[in-house]
């Protein structure tokens, strides 16, 4: 469907790191949470917490 689809940065070289998420890239939808590849783990490890902190708040 179209206004669904987010395009993340093309550029796979740069990961984010613990102090800087430029680079990474998380998709959240509801309760799905996705991210391309082990270069965002930090950015997706934070959102993953507070998505797990508003759920247990429900």
């Amino acid at each position: 469907m179209v206004g669904q689809f987010e395009r993340g940065p093309r550029e796979l070289t740069r990961r984010g790191t613990a102090t800087d998420d430029r680079h990474a890239f998380v998709v959240e939808d509801g309760a799905y949470l996705s991210a391309r590849w082990p270069g965002d783990a930090y950015l997706f490890a934070r959102r993953y917490l507070e998505l797990l902190g508003r759920r247990a708040d429900v």
